[in-house]
């Protein structure tokens, strides 16, 4: 397992603004050194990009419970209603985080493909002659 650099995490860790970021990036950290190839220090970069997004959606999530899914705009004279921009953003981040944790090997899926293929290699066909 590859040792992380400290500082990087560090500095990670002062730029996320909430404790929620913070926590989700230690948490997600861990996650990444139980990988049996451990942690990188580009892995501790989308770790990073990883939270940065949910705080992102934090507020657009706000946004959308204070002006509500639908919003008035006008454009000259005239007044519209339209679809909450934020609902479109949050959409775009959660599948930027799903790409992120495929990327990082964490997802279920992935892990779950992983362990089959393990399984298959522990098997040994010329066992049974």
């Amino acid at each position: 397992m590859c040792g992380i650099d400290e500082a990087l995490k560090k500095r990670h860790l002062e730029r996320l603004n909430t404790p929620e970021g913070r926590e989700m990036y230690e948490r997600t950290l861990r996650i990444v050194q139980e990988r049996p190839d451990g942690a990188r220090d580009t892995d501790l970069d989308m770790i990073f990009d990883l939270c940065s997004a949910e705080e992102i959606k934090m507020e657009l999530t706000r946004d959308i419970n204070t002006r509500g899914a639908m919003v008035t705009t006008r454009s000259g004279r005239q007044n519209y209603v339209k679809e909450n921009p934020s609902i479109a953003r949050v959409c775009r981040l959660t599948e930027m985080q799903r790409k992120i944790r495929d990327n990082l090997k964490i997802t279920p899926a992935r892990r779950y493909h992983e362990e089959e293929e393990e399984a298959e290699e522990e098997k040994d066909e010329f066992e049974d002659l």
